[in-house]
């Protein structure tokens, strides 16, 4: 009869950036980002203007980041995440061959804004799902 091979599982990391991957960790650390957040505003956040001329030039480069589109109109429209916020942006929304009916709609409605929250990587996903279920924004699609 023939052995099997073990399956060995690695380690989460060396020391360094144990932090990083361990998920109790990790929670630890979405906890203290939610309570930071208890405390701020949209207003509180950095923003641009979507129709801004310098649009890319104040987008900040190798940021991840939640990412929130709005305007005093229509409230809250879309919050996403990214691992790096301007080049997110400038594939999604500047390819010619993108749809770009959302984005057309959001120029329309004129006074958008782009907000964005830096956040570790490793914290995107969750925080991005537990903000999206708090504010229902108009574009995202609701998981109950």
């Amino acid at each position: 009869m023939k052995k099997e091979k073990a399956i060995q599982f690695r380690p989460w990391a060396d020391e360094g950036t144990r932090a990083k991957l361990d998920p109790l960790e990790t929670l630890d650390e979405v906890r203290a980002l939610i309570e930071k957040w208890q405390d701020t505003t949209l207003e509180d956040l950095p923003r641009v203007a979507v129709d801004s001329p310098d649009f890319y030039d104040a987008l900040p480069c190798a940021v991840s980041a939640i990412y929130f589109l709005g305007n005093d109109r229509q409230g809250l429209l879309y919050i996403g995440k990214a691992t790096n916020l301007k080049t997110r942006w400038r594939r999604d929304h500047d390819a010619p061959s993108l749809n770009h009916a959302k984005l057309e709609q959001c120029l329309d409605l004129g006074d958008v804004e782009l907000a964005w929250w830096a956040v570790p990587t490793h914290c995107l996903v969750i925080l991005e799902n537990l903000l999206v279920r708090l504010h229902r924004p108009k574009w995202n699609n609701h998981v109950n």
